[in-house]
């Protein structure tokens, strides 16, 4: 059985105070340790403690007086110290010395040059001293380094600094990196960045490291956008590699949350309390049994209960054998079907009858698995053995889909040997259920299973609200903001200003959408292209920022903001976020408005396509929607069963 050494952690919020959502992103995360500054409360570090006494926290000693203008003696800053570790003793012993003094902006008291390194490692040696005869008890670190080395000149600092290093109880590092890249995961698996632990290693290999900062860092290059869901992945694959090495203690991602725009890119949560995908992914993610870092690997003292399966064939289904697969693969970072294309099992053959039951070769006989790999697809198949825990009756309010953990591991889409190939089909409709399948295929295909309904009921009914994409190229999220509705909500208190800005026509308000920058600038049709969106809503931003958003349709189904509280979004600025993050939560949120109607959902379950549609979209577009949604899951079924 493998071993892991690293602990999964977070920096905390950078805030003398954390709010009730930063302890549950920790709850959820499985954070086993948390960073800290030490001019957060006490309260803070009490609170975690108490709600796991096992998580580590590892402090930074943060002294404002550090700055371009110089830095406190060695004496002085101790002395501000000591105080604040004694306080701290109860909930942490693990303090960082200072942060990223070789900075080339000099903002940390020193910079990048050798002689600066020589100044800080006589610095370090005193503070050291100071602390530690002060703190016996403490464990103290060497500061996590800015990087890369041809900006900040980290490795000139490694070698000039190799007494206090030595000294330390332990090294800090910082790995970040940016994707993408001409080599697409180069800098992610580049010693120079975000395997810099390897590097240091090399160095210093008697100590044992723990990495205090860590990350995706492309908001600091423009014209890269990543999504959630690619920086969750990255996290997850990273940390399985980290796994492999018996030297890193930890490793921290920057940042759980902050109150400063700036590091909106970085945080696991936003100011909204929308949580990021990469809450719900570290926290399901695979982690071997834990051991302490710098030691011979060996058993742990409690290893962790695990549900005993017997692989015996015929006992699942073949879409509990595809979950299973894809689950355990996405956990160990390898992948949505990796797992299956290395046992030689073919997703053709099982797709075509979900609901049959599994005559392959049994899981411990399946070909290049590893045990690790057999045992930790067995769990799964424990974990979809249990009594389901969402119920959609009448009598029971239902989870919603955004909140499942399990739905947070999905792929967006099959394989595409699996896709329909659109250069073979004839009409318009077959088109359009065949595009919402090779998009999205696997995530309908599991949302089916939790609602109960047909697949092909579920591509019908988005493929019938959705004819786009949901976020474009550059990764804006696509929307349709709506005159009338800003005018119902904000421009009838305000008619004169609102009618400077926008209009429509007052007898069929959802028609002839215009809006100007200002009195006397000519008017401009709203709905021609996506850049004349987001400048019409932008405008009614800067009059009401709420009022602006609940008139947005946002996403590929144009879900009116509106509706946030229907979905399960606490504001429609959280709605706003969740939707921007990507378009798994603009699915989420089709089905979680449908399921939120019992009656919606049945007629569904019953095929019943015109009464699902005359609850759904009203008397007047009843007929129309429910002839449409017959007609796109007829195409889905015909272009399926060859």
């Amino acid at each position: 059985m493998s071993t892991r050494t690293c602990r999964v952690g977070v920096h905390g919020r950078n805030q003398d105070i954390f709010h009730d959502i930063d302890y549950q992103v920790i709850r959820e995360a499985k954070a086993e340790v948390v960073k800290m500054m030490s001019h957060s409360k006490p309260e803070v570090f009490r609170r975690i403690k108490e709600e796991n006494p096992n998580t580590e926290i590892i402090t930074r000693l943060y002294d404002d007086r550090m700055n371009t203008g110089g830095h406190p003696t060695a004496r002085e800053f101790a002395d501000k110290m000591i105080p604040i570790m004694r306080a701290l003793q109860p909930y942490c012993t693990k303090f960082q010395i200072h942060n990223e003094p070789n900075h080339a902006a000099g903002i940390e008291g020193w910079g990048p040059t050798k002689e600066h390194a020589e100044d800080f490692n006589r610095w370090f040696l005193e503070a050291y001293k100071l602390l530690k005869e002060a703190c016996p008890w403490a464990s103290l670190g060497f500061p996590g380094l800015a990087i890369p080395n041809h900006l900040h000149k980290d490795r000139v600092w490694l070698e000039a600094c190799r007494e206090a290093i030595q000294r330390a109880d332990w090294l800090g590092v910082h790995s970040y990196w940016q994707t993408p890249t001409p080599d697409q995961k180069g800098q992610m698996k580049d010693d120079r960045l975000g395997w810099t632990y390897k590097y240091y290693h090399n160095k210093f290999p008697n100590k044992v490291l723990d990495i205090l900062e860590c990350g995706n860092s492309n908001i600091h290059t423009s014209g890269y956008h990543t999504s959630e869901e690619a920086i969750a992945q990255e996290y997850v694959e990273w940390l399985n590699e980290i796994f492999k090495v018996n030297y890193v203690n930890s490793a921290s991602f920057f940042i759980l949350s902050s109150p400063d725009p700036q590091w909106d890119f970085f945080s696991w949560r936003t100011e909204h309390n929308h949580k990021k995908q990469v809450v719900q992914r570290v926290g399901t993610m695979h982690r071997p049994p834990l051991v302490e870092a710098g030691v011979p690997a060996r058993p742990p003292k409690r290893p962790p209960a695990r549900r005993e399966v017997a692989p015996v064939p015929g006992k699942w289904t073949n879409q509990q054998i595809i979950t299973a697969f894809h689950n355990a693969a996405v956990k160990l970072g390898l992948g949505n079907w990796a797992l299956m294309s290395r046992a030689g099992i073919k997703l053709t053959d099982l797709v075509r009858d979900r609901a049959a039951l599994y005559k392959g070769t049994d899981v411990a006989n399946l070909p290049n698995l590893t045990a690790e790999h057999r045992e930790l697809i067995q769990q799964e198949l424990a974990a979809l053995a249990l009594p389901a825990a969402v119920s959609f009756g009448l009598e029971e309010a239902p989870v919603l889909l955004r909140d499942r953990t399990d739905l947070a591991l999905t792929a967006l889409a099959l394989p595409r040997s699996q896709h329909i190939r659109l250069a073979t089909l004839k009409t318009s409709t077959e088109k359009q259920a065949a595009i919402m399948w090779n998009r999205y295929g696997y995530l309908l295909l599991t949302i089916a299973d939790v609602l109960d309904i047909e697949p092909g009921v579920a591509v019908a009914v988005l493929a019938a609200q959705a004819d786009r994409r949901g976020v474009d190229r550059s990764g804006r999220l696509v929307i349709r903001f709506e005159n009338h509705i800003f005018y119902e909500r904000w421009g009838r208190q305000n008619e004169e200003t609102f009618h400077k800005h926008f209009r429509f026509d007052p007898t069929q308000p959802w028609q002839k959408h215009q809006w100007r920058p200002g009195a006397g600038k000519k008017w401009r049709d709203c709905h021609t292209r996506q850049d004349e969106e987001w400048k019409a809503f932008e405008l009614a931003s800067s009059l009401d920022d709420t009022a602006a958003k609940l008139s947005l349709g946002m996403g590929l189904a144009e879900t009116m903001g509106f509706n946030y509280a229907a979905i399960g979004y606490e504001s429609v600025e959280q709605m706003f976020e969740a939707f921007s993050a990507g378009e798994r939560y603009q699915i989420y949120a089709v089905f979680d408005l449908i399921a939120s109607d019992f009656r919606q959902l049945e007629a569904l379950r019953a095929k019943d396509f015109d009464v699902y549609a005359a609850l759904h979209y009203g008397s007047q577009q009843g007929a129309k929607y429910g002839t449409m949604i017959r007609s796109l899951y007829e195409a889905f079924e015909r272009l399926t069963s060859v």
